[in-house]
């Protein structure tokens, strides 16, 4: 796979939204990605879910790591609705990843 650019965006430790690295708090996101991992320690990771999904580009993927908890089970329910192919396992004991072609 080759990238012809990447960018990091990032949420407040307690927020709900996506922002670019380096801009003020709750700036939001206008581009669209082939990609997008959520992972961290947000208690906004379900509307960061929502937002990630909806700034993915057809074909692109999400990815979701810790996908077994229980407070992501809403958001990611209807992620994978919308998925043309889903992956979602880990080790018994451990964190889950939850991978999602977008359709």
């Amino acid at each position: 796979m080759e990238l012809a650019s990447l960018s990091l965006y990032y949420s407040q430790p307690d927020g709900d939204s996506l922002q670019e690295f380096g801009q003020p708090p709750h700036a939001r996101l206008t581009d669209m990605f082939d990609c997008v991992f959520v992972d961290g320690r947000s208690m906004g990771r379900p509307n960061q879910l929502q937002e990630g999904w909806s700034k993915l580009l057809p074909g692109g993927y999400m990815i979701l790591h810790d996908a077994e908890r229980a407070e992501y089970a809403e958001a990611l329910s209807a992620i994978v609705q919308g998925c043309s192919e889903t992956w979602n396992k880990g080790p018994p004991g451990s964190a889950h990843l939850f991978i999602g072609k977008k359709s």
